[in-house]
């Protein structure tokens, strides 16, 4: 049982750098939105309600009237990290990852709000278990491995965020905004099926979210958001299982506190209407690790990048397709690899379409496949993801 603890132990402090089971980077999700999942450069979007996530500021250019949006995303995949010939694999299907959102546009100004998933997304279940394997994790420099310890896990993670917001147009070309968006966030983990642990944690927190809008020309759109570090304060919700009383020193008992900040983000995008039907554009967004807190967690992590390049072409007003490509970069050394969930650098590939079947009605569907590396740790362990993204979501405007 000892052993077992320990195993516990390391699992649990190895998970704690890649607790999001569906982010784009270490916890900030870039896709957002279906329309990223078809067309993955946002930033500098003005063509949907999304671009209240992704560009706020260029909310203005969509004209006056009211909006509401709809969306889910699908996510089809295979973890598995191999050692000495085994795998150990997790093919979980998360099926709801939703957003809603409201937009309203005057004149010289907009207001929105809505919610939304903005990092994780779903769980991971491994029913042959997964190698207790970050000594370095719990603060060992002996390079120390469990193993053959295998335990059957459950990891669930998501990060909401709320927001609330608006935007003004301090002339024809620029535009600026305000969001605030607060953020919640859930993980739990079941080792054994609850009957070794059963173990779930909570926290919230507040921060604002600044964006501006330029269009020099009617070809040209630059967008730019700065999403302000969140400080997020947890609180165990349940610690039950037969190993919870050897465990609670040191993950806590119910009603502890602990702190996991949503890290900052800044991002850019250039959008060029090359001809009347063909647009371009590109992104880059930076997530900073350097001044968040973890307890310790975020020390010896990279800031995280992702770059994205993107096309759409309209066959017709009503119809246009669409389709990008994506790099990201987490900021995860691979001896910080969790077995739970690996931040393997990744390569993506998105289209998609847009349709209005009727006046006001927009339905967009994309697919996005996340090519990764794999990737092989100094223990041997080699770690390797397979992740496909569906996203559809239907917009209205109110005459």
């Amino acid at each position: 049982m000892k052993r077992r603890i320990s195993a516990v132990l390391t699992i649990l402090a190895s998970v704690a750098l890649a607790t999001s089971a569906g982010a784009t980077l270490i916890e900030n999700n870039t896709n957002l939105s279906a329309e990223w999942t078809r067309m993955p450069a946002r930033v500098a979007a003005t063509d949907s309600v999304d671009t209240i996530l992704y560009n706020p500021a260029g909310t203005i250019r969509l004209g006056e009237g009211t909006w509401i949006m709809a969306g889910n995303q699908i996510f089809p995949k295979e973890y598995s990290h191999t050692k000495d010939g085994v795998t150990h694999k997790t093919t979980t299907l998360t099926t709801v990852v939703p957003d809603f959102f409201v937009l309203k546009n005057g004149t010289r100004w907009s207001g929105f709000t809505g919610f939304g998933v903005i990092g994780g997304g779903g769980s991971l279940e491994y029913d042959n278990g997964i190698i207790a394997s970050s000594a370095k994790a719990l603060g060992k420099s002996t390079g120390e491995l469990l193993t053959g310890t295998a335990l059957p896990e459950e990891v669930m993670s998501v990060w909401m965020g709320v927001y609330a917001g608006g935007a003004y147009a301090v002339s024809d070309t620029f535009s600026l905004s305000l969001t605030g968006r607060m953020v919640y966030g859930v993980n739990t983990y079941e080792i054994d099926g609850g009957d070794l642990l059963d173990y779930e944690k909570s926290g919230t927190g507040f921060a604002p979210i600044i964006g501006l809008n330029y269009t020099p020309t009617p070809s040209l759109n630059i967008g730019f958001r700065h999403e302000f570090r969140t400080k997020v304060e947890w609180e165990v919700d349940t610690i039950d299982g037969a190993a919870a009383p050897a465990l609670t020193p040191a993950l806590g008992e119910k009603g502890a506190t602990s702190r996991k900040d949503f890290p900052a983000m800044t991002a850019l995008g250039v959008s060029w209407k090359a001809t009347q039907d063909l647009t371009l554009a590109t992104d880059v967004s930076y997530a900073w690790h350097d001044d968040i807190n973890w307890e310790g967690g975020e020390e010896g992590l990279d800031n995280g990048v992702e770059l994205a390049f993107a096309g759409e072409y309209a066959i017709k007003p009503t119809f246009k397709v669409s389709a990008g490509y994506s790099y990201a970069n987490a900021g995860v050394d691979t001896e910080d690899y969790s077995t739970a969930l690996s931040k393997n650098a990744y390569h993506g590939l998105s289209t998609g379409f847009m349709v209005e079947p009727m006046r006001d009605l927009r339905v967009n569907v994309g697919l996005t496949k996340l090519f990764y590396e794999k990737d092989t740790d100094s223990h041997g362990i080699t770690y390797e993801k397979d992740l496909w993204i569906i996203g559809t979501s239907v917009q209205y405007k109110f005459q």
